[in-house]
């Protein structure tokens, strides 16, 4: 997934390069303003999904960028087909309901449904009651992110979906809130 967002409000570097840009831009809509850089942040994978297969392919797709940019010599194959850009206001952040431990029904990278069960909590303190508890998907989309440590509080972040429609509950520190 890519994410774009003009103001995430989580001032994050490619923000903070870029910002000051489009803002002369706006503020002098009679003049050509180029932004004057380009940033991005590039995530690569996490703690537990990679190998050296893996690192190897990612490293070279890099160089590749670069390649194709004019920023190293050498020669790039074709670049690959863009995907979507995804607002982080179309990411749903995935809170847990209550203290327990994870058991995830879905894989990093697969699609879900909205309502479709994503993972269950077993919560130990669940009193006369089931101690599995169902948490789902709030919007269509790809499980961009799961949390590693199984162990959680209530309300903590333990998935993310990258949906294509601005969700209406997703508002101020998009990065995260």
């Amino acid at each position: 997934a890519v994410f774009s967002q003009g103001a995430s409000g989580g001032s994050t570097f490619a923000e903070a390069s870029v910002e000051p840009w489009l803002k002369l831009a706006a503020a002098y809509p009679d003049k050509l303003i180029p932004v004057g850089c380009m940033a991005a942040t590039v995530e690569l994978r996490g703690f537990v999904d990679i190998g050296d297969e893996m690192a190897a392919t990612d490293a070279s797709a890099l160089l590749n960028v670069l390649r194709r940019r004019g920023y190293i010599a050498g020669q790039a194959p074709a670049a690959p087909p863009l995907c979507d850009v995804t607002g982080f206001d179309a990411c749903d952040v995935v809170r847990t309901p209550a203290f327990g431990v994870i058991v995830y029904r879905v894989e990093l990278g697969e699609r879900v449904t909205s309502g479709q069960p994503i993972a269950d909590i077993v919560a130990p303190a669940a009193i006369g009651g089931d101690a599995r508890i169902t948490v789902h998907a709030r919007t269509d989309g790809v499980v961009v992110t799961r949390r590693l440590k199984k162990l959680v509080a209530a309300n903590q972040v333990i998935a993310k979906v990258a949906g294509t429609e601005p969700l209406s509950h997703r508002k101020g520190y998009l990065l995260e809130d």
